[in-house]
């Protein structure tokens, strides 16, 4: 796809990686041109990332992805019909109605729970422009994102209604005023009770008051950090709260490294 360059930029790599998928593309446009002077439809895929086009949480920055933005003109206008992938959200490309991601069938993340999933049904004939329908999905299971404050959310999530024919699957955000451990055991234990909705991610978030008791007086640059303050203030983020054995294993690492 690309040849490797001593010293060049990263912009130089990107835009190296955009001319060979281009050139791909122009390739097997070339072979394809019997077909296409005969009025026989060609089909072209592609997994990568189209300039304009919308992501959402789940998908992966890959090398054929979002480091290479490919333009709906590198496909050329051989194909007639060109069917992409790696993006979950159904969409054309530059509003062009031969250029689809069908997305993926079901929600892979809480920032696709709104999306209406579909694919794509194209009937092809030979000498007529492609016919392009969308077929919806149906959603047999809900994503929710629920937020309650420390107050409300036990009872909230105990009456809970499923939306879905199956058990909702759900984002937890838990206001409170102050983290303590009770507050945190009472929620784990919540959390592996419940049948509905289940509960796949969860966090507590803190008042802005109780935000700012935690921000030192003075801003530190990372390098005035010893090496186990930066593991503690990752653990306190990540609110673990039995963290002996992870701060034992931490230092054996820096005593190996320091050797």
């Amino acid at each position: 796809m690309r040849k490797s360059v001593a010293g060049e930029s990263f912009d130089d790599r990107v835009k190296a990686l955009q001319q060979g998928i281009a050139q791909i593309y122009l390739q097997a446009a070339e072979h394809t041109q019997k077909y296409v002077q005969a009025g026989i439809p060609v089909i072209a895929t592609g997994h990568l990332f189209a300039v304009g086009a919308k992501v959402s949480d789940s998908e992966r920055t890959i090398q054929v992805g979002n480091l290479a933005d490919m333009d709906a003109k590198s496909f050329g206008n051989s194909f007639a019909y060109v069917a992409l992938g790696h993006l979950h959200r159904p969409q054309k490309v530059a509003d062009n109605p031969f250029i689809r991601y069908s997305g993926s069938p079901i929600a892979l993340s809480f920032s696709e729970k709104t999306d209406d999933k579909s694919m794509c049904l194209v009937s092809l004939a030979k000498g007529a422009v492609p016919e392009v329908s969308q077929i919806a999905i149906p959603q047999f299971r809900k994503l929710v994102c629920l937020s309650y404050s420390e107050t409300e959310f036990e009872q909230n999530l105990r009456n809970y209604t499923n939306a879905g024919l199956l058990t909702d699957w759900a984002e937890l955000e838990i206001h409170a005023k102050m983290y303590t451990s009770a507050l945190k055991e009472l929620v784990s234990t919540l959390v592996a009770q419940l049948k509905s909705p289940q509960i796949l991610k969860y966090k507590i978030v803190l008042s802005e008051t109780e935000k700012r008791n935690f921000e030192p007086a003075e801003s530190k640059a990372l390098k005035d950090f010893k090496e186990i303050e930066v593991f503690d203030k990752l653990l306190q983020n990540k609110q673990i709260t039995d963290t002996s054995e992870l701060i034992e294993s931490f230092n054996e690492l820096l005593t190996t490294l320091n050797e």
